[in-house]
């Protein structure tokens, strides 16, 4: 399998409870385009260093396995990403004077990805050279399983009308009969419904948390579509809270849960106290792993 493409995700993210997630998808899901319903579940491990280099970085590195198609064999996904999301600057086409509040909290996260053939990360497979460079100083023998991500995902792509505050909401358009006249510009979205749980590394992985989240992703259009969905959703899930955390920062604060019982003399409160398992052609390099 070679290369996947680098990309940027523009996204937001709603905490909610079961039962208002079920709700959110049984609202939207009959606007999928074309009914295509997909599902997924693949457990993504992710990776740092003993000191959390990544995580002072601001990087997360997550491997999940692929299956092949068309007779080809599948791989190891190996995802470098900002573990945080940065803010979009403001939109000078929008009218609207409440926009800025209203995507306060729609971050854009930029996200490199390679294929390996093993299981485990490989940072010279890293193809992006500026991706190369926020490894820089780390190498795999560096690495240990932090924890995963273990959710079971339903998506679907459903188009939205641009707001009306923005300016170029309207585009013309001709009819049958070469008549032109204003319409409406149509964009996409991706709503992902997450539930599962976020776990630490065995032997520590008593320490979880469940995962009960709605995704919104941009995929054609302004980002402001996202903010329009949003408060439909809203609406919906009296429970919806804004996530603003990453999969890999809820699972440091798990981590830091645990460190914390450590000190206080607490290690077997959810689970032993031995460091995480390494891969075996790592135990020579690095003893304290064991």
């Amino acid at each position: 399998m070679g290369n996947k493409a680098n990309n940027t995700e523009v996204e937001l993210k709603l905490r909610v409870s079961p039962e208002d997630l079920e709700k959110v998808f049984d609202a939207f899901s009959d606007s999928a385009i074309g009914g295509v319903i997909k599902h997924k579940r693949r457990p993504r491990d992710y990776y740092d260093t003993q000191e959390r280099e990544l995580r002072e970085r601001n990087l997360g590195l997550r491997m999940q396995y692929k299956s092949g198609s068309d007779g080809v064999l599948g791989g190891y996904e190996q995802t470098l990403k900002s573990a945080a999301g940065e803010a979009l600057p403001p939109n000078a086409d929008n009218e609207d004077v409440d926009a800025d509040e209203d995507m306060a909290n729609v971050f854009s996260r930029k996200e490199y990805k390679d294929y390996t053939e093993d299981e485990f990360p490989q940072i010279d497979a890293i193809s992006n050279k500026d991706a190369k460079k926020l490894m820089d100083g780390i190498t795999d023998a560096d690495l240990e399983h932090v924890g995963t991500s273990a959710v079971e995902r339903r998506y679907f792509v459903i188009e939205v009308k641009y707001p009306k505050s923005l300016k170029n909401a309207y585009e013309q358009v001709k009819d049958s009969k070469g008549k032109k006249h204003k319409q409406r510009r149509v964009g996409k979205v991706e709503l992902a419904f997450d539930v599962g749980k976020i776990k630490l590394a065995p032997p520590h992985d008593g320490y979880q948390v469940p995962v009960s989240e709605i995704e919104i992703e941009m995929k054609d259009g302004p980002p402001e579509l996202i903010s329009k969905i949003k408060k439909k959703i809203m609406q919906i899930a009296p429970s919806a809270k804004i996530e603003t955390r990453s999969k890999v920062e809820i699972m440091h604060e798990l981590d830091d849960e645990r460190k914390a019982h450590e000190m206080a003399g607490m290690s077997n409160f959810y689970g032993g106290n031995r460091a995480p398992q390494r891969h075996p052609r790592y135990r020579g390099r690095n003893r304290r792993f064991g």
